[in-house]
This record gives C-alpha cells, sequence and structure tokens, in this order.
C-alpha cells in the first residue's frame, strides 16, 4: 500500500509546474515556428519597399514633366485668350478698331482736338447700287481728302460705313492734323471735311468742324 505523505499544497504545485513547463514547450515551439515562417515575409516586404522607393525615385522626373506639361498648358490657354481677346478688339470689333483711331487722332493733335458726337452707319455699298450716280450728285460739295488706294479698297469692299463726327479744336490746324492723322490710319479711304466754324466759348476763339469717314468692310 502507498501513502503519500507529502503536504497537497506541495503537490498541486508540482502538478502546475509540470502542466507549465509542458504548455511553455509547446507555445515556445510555436512562437518559433511562426517566427521562422514570418522572418521571410517581412524581408520580402522590406524587399517589395525598396524596390517600390526604386521606381518612385526613377519616375520621379516623369511625374515632374507630366506637372510642368500641365502648368505650360494651362498657360497656352490663357495666351491663347488673350490673343482672342485682342483680336476681338483690334479686328473683329470694328468699333473698338474706330476708337482707337480717334484716340491716335486725337493725340497727334497734342489734345488740342475734342469730339464730342460720333455717328456710325453701315450700308451696302453705294457704288453697287443703280442710283448710285443720283446719290452722288444730291451730295453737297465739301473739302474731300481722298487717299491714293481710296478706289481700290471701294472696288474690293462691299459694305460701306459712314463715321460722323463732330468737334471742336482750339485752332485750325489742330483739324488739319486730326484729319491727317484718319487719313494716314487707313481705316477710311476718304475723309471730308464737311464744315467749319468759329465761336467764341467763355471768351476763347475755338473752330467748330464736322467730319465724315468713310470706310468699307
Amino acid at each position: 500500500m502507498h501513502v503519500n505523505l507529502l503536504p497537497k499544497s506541495f503537490l498541486w504545485r508540482r502538478a502546475i509546474r509540470l502542466r507549465v513547463r509542458r504548455w511553455g514547450f509547446f507555445y515556445g515551439a510555436l512562437a518559433i515556428a511562426l517566427l521562422c515562417w514570418k522572418v521571410p515575409l517581412i524581408l520580402r516586404w522590406n524587399s517589395h519597399q525598396n524596390q517600390l522607393q526604386e521606381i518612385h525615385a526613377a519616375t520621379n522626373h516623369i511625374r515632374n514633366m507630366q506637372a510642368e506639361r500641365i502648368s505650360l498648358a494651362k498657360e497656352v490657354m490663357s495666351f491663347e485668350h488673350k490673343v482672342g481677346q485682342l483680336k476681338q478688339a483690334t479686328t473683329n470689333d470694328q468699333t473698338t478698331s474706330i476708337l482707337g483711331i480717334l484716340a491716335n487722332g486725337v493725340l497727334a493733335t497734342e489734345r488740342e482736338v475734342q469730339i464730342q458726337e460720333m455717328q456710325v452707319l453701315v450700308s451696302p455699298d453705294v457704288n453697287d447700287s443703280p442710283n448710285s450716280m443720283d446719290v452722288a450728285a444730291s451730295r453737297p460739295r465739301t473739302k474731300k481728302f481722298v487717299s491714293a488706294d481710296s478706289k481700290s479698297s471701294e472696288q474690293s469692299q462691299r459694305n460701306e460705313y459712314r463715321l460722323t463726327l463732330r468737334g471742336v479744336a482750339t485752332k485750325s490746324e489742330a483739324i488739319t492734323a486730326f484729319v491727317n492723322s484718319l487719313q494716314g490710319s487707313k481705316a477710311f479711304p476718304i475723309v471730308e471735311l464737311r464744315s467749319t466754324q468759329e465761336r467764341l466759348v467763355s471768351n476763347q476763339s475755338v473752330h467748330e468742324f464736322q467730319l465724315e469717314c468713310i470706310g468699307y468692310e
């Protein structure tokens, strides 16, 4: 008959130590197996990260070129828009062109001419009308300034526009300079000085004038 004289507390501690030892070996072996499995994955992941960094560094200049291309495309679009606005202001918009020509004419007189009224009338070319001779005959005879290429302009253009100007000048020479500037612009083949009149304004002598400029579109 076998009798265990050891106290129960000691027996419990020994049983716990045995189980801890057994499970410790088991979990230790499991941890070593997992570590051996994860180490290659970690190394492979690091290798992939290095490859991604190399690819990113190799393609960095391509991304910079794409960003520069987008920036240049935006600048080109902005320039094209500005060029279109300038073309529309100087070519397509006849009113804006006329205002620029008149402004240059006023500057040519050192601002001694002031335009008070302007009227623009666009109509078909009078040369195409069967009654053109009657219209020309009914027109009052005035002092006319005709450029050298007025006949060729009248033949090549179809629509006629008439610009009537009324204004004042401090002296008659300023009117002559203004007319010469309009004639030199080549926009008006015919420039007619319809009338001039001298009168006093605030005890100062001024010259009122009326001009008619004929152009063809």
